[in-house]
């Protein structure tokens, strides 16, 4: 308990000296917001989830979020989480800005959203989450016709670094150099998430379903430029005003790909607060194992569903109790002479 208690004080230090921010870039008119009060990220999913119209109860409902139309609500979410960011760096962009109090596990808002899409469409929605740096297999084998123009391997992805201006630019004037891993990181990264913009918008007839399509994409290339560079550097510099310039470019594409009826969001952490939620939850998992190893007499853990289905127990069980209590009654009070069916009026005359 103590362990937990000094993660959570140096938690509170990071957040202090971190700029986490959720930035809305762009969002449809039903979508509105009424304030800008801090939101924890432990609601990012929450929130939303509640701008796709997902009914949610009232205690969860973050208060600066005002009801959407349902008829209009967002064709897709698409959200950029990037790691690195501090008091010294800011993307300078246009949009609602809300101040992130990361004191939970903000990768973990992709399942929970992903859950509740899956629980409330019967057709398949597309749901693609990466890490941008990483081989892109699995979500291309999950969705082939619509990510069929992005190369899986990241070795490949160097072609689209190579063939765009502005991030071919910084190789042509050395600003990062090709055999330094963390330089190319980043630009790998927008790499990958111009073509991915690209590819949805070739394939609009694919997602333009009715069903809210989730798009959420990990950059950590600027947290590792940072560490090979330093903050005052100019590839950092750089490297925030190429980030800057890959998301005002991508945000027409997408809202002409979805008529306007996008959320396009980004999540900016910490590198330190980023690190310390990670080395948490390896602490408690590790802390978790050694509970289980010493073979505890725990109760087993309910389903949520076990309310519902308690009710639903215990009020038939009453019903029936009250029944037979009812027909037992009656059976004791019955006479037979003019109640009973077994005898009858013909069966006393004889």
């Amino acid at each position: 308990m103590f362990r937990v208690c000094l993660l959570i004080l140096a938690g509170f230090i990071c957040y202090s000296s971190g700029k986490e921010e959720l930035i809305i870039l762009h969002s449809p008119s039903s979508v509105k917001f009424s304030g800008n009060e801090p939101i924890r990220s432990s609601v990012i999913s929450d929130l939303f989830s509640a701008s796709i119209s997902f009914t949610l109860p009232k205690e969860d409902q973050w208060p600066d979020l005002e009801p959407v139309n349902p008829f209009h609500r967002p064709e897709a979410l698409f959200i950029m989480q990037i790691i690195g960011f501090d008091n010294n760096l800011d993307l300078n962009l246009d949009g609602n800005h809300f101040l992130l109090e990361n004191m939970g596990d903000v990768d973990a808002q992709y399942n929970i959203l992903k859950y509740r899409t899956n629980n409330r469409y019967t057709s398949k929605p597309v749901l693609v989450q990466f890490e941008a740096d990483e081989n892109l297999h699995s979500s291309i084998s999950e969705y082939p016709l619509l990510l069929k123009d992005l190369p899986p391997n990241k070795e490949k992805r160097l072609k689209w670094i190579k063939s765009d201006t502005e991030l071919n630019q910084g190789l042509k004037d050395e600003t990062f150099n090709i055999s330094v891993p963390n330089d190319m990181q980043l630009l790998r990264e927008l790499a990958t998430v111009k073509a991915l913009v690209n590819c949805i918008s070739k394939h609009k007839s694919l997602i333009v379903d009715g069903v809210p399509d989730i798009y959420w994409v990990k950059l950590s290339g600027l947290q590792n430029l940072i560490e090979e560079h330093g903050i005052d550097s100019y590839q950092v510099s750089e490297a925030v005003r190429l980030l800057r310039q890959t998301i005002l470019e991508i945000i027409p594409v997408l809202k002409s790909a979805y008529n306007n009826l996008i959320m396009i969001a980004g999540i900016t952490e910490n590198s330190e607060s980023h690190t310390l939620l990670k080395r948490t939850r390896n602490l408690l998992a590790a802390d978790l194992m050694s509970l289980e190893s010493k073979e505890l007499n725990l109760a087993e853990v309910w389903s949520p569903d076990f309310p519902v289905a308690f009710s639903i127990i215990s009020f038939l069980a009453i019903v029936m109790i009250l029944a037979v209590l009812g027909i037992s009654v009656a059976i004791w009070n019955m006479d037979p002479g003019r109640d009973s069916i077994m005898i009858g009026q013909r069966t006393k005359k004889d």
